[in-house]
């Protein structure tokens, strides 16, 4: 996905970044951001009622995350009204405990993670759309700050599908979906040479469009 830099609003001749310094100013948030899956790596969500699963690799959540910084960048045009910050894909996640937990699924989505707004370093996550955010579908990735500053990746979660999506207990609950880590490469033979990476890929390996 093609990330817009443009700041559009009535106040964007304010901006105080170039197109370019806020694309290099994304590069290196993503950069920063720690804890990313293997590109390789599989979330599988599962099928359930009458809507099909998904299977998503690493690839598309250093995607998802690459663009929920973006966005996070958009949010801070001083020209954007509060309608257009309100429909946003980008939200706050607090972990919050299930209205219905599964058995032995845990009380909150991502067990691992601490929030406490009454603490500076645990403060609540970013929650962005897995896949398209014009077609929004059961899955999104949860970054948090960290005490350094940046964001380091907490998880992926998702609905369970085979919930109904109309308002009643449990409906909005959010669960985590496991990575399925890939099986380690053989490592080189002794004075076999290393395959470079290609110029348009970044540290990690993942190419970000």
């Amino acid at each position: 996905m093609k990330t817009d830099y443009t700041f559009t609003g009535k106040n964007a001749g304010k901006a105080s970044k170039t197109p370019e310094e806020a694309a290099a100013q994304l590069e290196r948030q993503y950069k920063a951001t720690t804890n990313l899956p293997d590109c390789n790596s599989k979330f599988n969500v599962a099928a359930g009622g009458s809507k099909p699963g998904h299977t998503f690799a690493g690839k598309d959540v250093h995607q998802a995350v690459f663009e929920s910084h973006a966005e996070a960048q958009r949010l801070k045009d001083p020209g954007l009204s509060k309608t257009q910050a309100k429909k946003s894909p980008l939200k706050s996640f607090s972990n919050r405990p299930h209205e219905v937990p599964k058995p032995n699924g845990g009380n909150k989505p991502l067990p691992q993670m601490t929030v406490d707004k009454n603490h500076p370093h645990k403060p609540p996550g970013r929650e962005f759309p897995l896949g398209d955010p014009k077609n929004l579908g059961p899955a999104r990735v949860i970054t948090q700050k960290t005490k350094g500053g940046h964001q380091t990746f907490r998880g992926v979660i998702a609905h369970d599908q085979s919930r109904a999506r109309t308002p009643g207990p449990g409906y909005n609950d959010h669960f985590q979906v496991k990575e399925s880590k890939p099986k380690k490469k053989s490592e080189p033979k002794k004075n076999e040479p290393k395959k470079k990476s290609k110029p348009d890929e970044l540290k990690d390996g993942c190419l970000i469009m």
